[in-house]
């Protein structure tokens, strides 16, 4: 409810992004960790616009729209070309490169070229900034769906998670891992909590129904996929997955 007079720069609206965010901490009584604290305070471009085209691409990619997916490698690239040293569009072209094989059902996509630039979007990203919580969720799912290697999956998850826990696409895809290694009541613990966080994330609700199913909870995991397919009609995720 406080204002605040700045200009309205890149860097300003990082800090005060910053402050309110602290203050919010304090008044809940909320102690942040140091990595929580350096986190809110970094400022991760000075471009006013490269971060407006990294947030347009962030929401087409949350959409799982295959379209919207392929606009958001646009948005992506227009914000690296505002700031080739701004590490988080690099870390969405990764995290989209992974998603395509699966929700381009339309057209065909060169898998390894897709895994290929997925690699490389993720390492330049962890170049850029080491401890990149989006690019190292990145490597770890490559780690998991290509590369079955899942020792290295949950080595980046874990890193993912130290930097920042409460991301709710790392969590998810962490819960496949688990679920692939027969870990289940692990695989929904985490996906609960993933959909805690974000409830209205549809992907992550499709994880915790895959979780709860592969668990052996068939009625929980249909009343989710129910659940997603009152939400979003048009989506034929919960559909596809109902069947089994």
């Amino acid at each position: 409810s406080q204002e605040y007079d700045s200009d309205l720069t890149a860097v300003n609206l990082f800090e005060i992004q910053g402050g309110i965010a602290q203050e919010v901490a304090d008044r809940i009584g909320v102690t942040l960790t140091p990595e929580e604290s350096v986190r809110i305070q970094a400022a991760p471009t000075g471009s006013f616009t490269a971060y407006d085209f990294y947030l347009l691409g962030r929401a087409r990619w949350w959409s799982r729209i295959p379209t919207a997916l392929e606009e958001s490698l646009g948005l992506y690239q227009a914000a690296i070309e505002e700031d080739r040293g701004f590490a988080l569009p690099y870390a969405g072209l990764a995290q989209t490169y992974l998603l395509l094989p699966a929700y381009s059902f339309l057209s065909e996509v060169d898998v390894h070229d897709l895994n290929r630039r997925a690699k490389e979007a993720a390492r330049t990203a962890l170049e850029l900034d080491p401890n990149l919580s989006e690019a190292h969720s990145a490597l770890a799912y490559i780690a998991n769906l290509y590369d079955w290697d899942w020792a290295d999956a949950e080595r980046h998850f874990s890193l993912a998670l130290l930097t920042e826990p409460d991301n709710a696409q790392a969590l998810a895809w962490y819960s496949e891992v688990l679920t692939t290694l027969g870990r289940f009541d692990e695989a929904v613990a985490i996906a609960s909590r993933a959909s805690e966080i974000d409830p209205h994330f549809y992907s992550v609700r499709i994880d915790l129904a895959l979780a709860l199913w592969n668990s052996g909870d068939g009625l929980a995991a249909e009343q989710e996929l129910r659940a997603q397919m009152e939400a979003l009609p048009g989506n034929p995720a919960p559909y596809f997955w109902l069947t089994f």
